[in-house]
């Protein structure tokens, strides 16, 4: 049984397999078939212009949408959002001095 519905908002957790991939919320495009028992999605950044399908324990819940909202601010300006150590996130832009968490 799958946990997410077309149109929610996920976040994709850190991997080897993602390493790759934008930080930050990403929007449910598909409910693929399972795979090895694994519900799998069809998932797009806000920020990437292609799709990726992921399994289910990939991704976690999503960020409030005041943390959407500021993801995509930040990255019109050429920044982005990612999930920090700890409790709270952090916006990262321009340099490495140049972090706010996020609370």
């Amino acid at each position: 049984m799958h946990r997410f519905h077309v149109g929610q908002t996920v976040s994709l957790r850190p991997s080897a397999v993602a390493r790759n991939a934008a930080a930050g919320a990403y929007e449910i495009r598909a409910i693929l078939p399972e795979e090895g028992g694994q519900p799998r999605y069809r998932i797009k950044s806000l920020i990437e212009p292609h799709e990726r399908v992921v399994s289910e324990q990939e991704l976690s819940e999503a960020w409030s949408s005041m943390q959407r909202m500021l993801a995509l601010w930040f990255a019109r300006l050429g920044g982005s959002l990612s999930p920090a150590e700890g409790s709270g996130e952090s916006a990262h832009w321009g340099g490495a001095d140049s972090t706010v968490a996020l609370r």
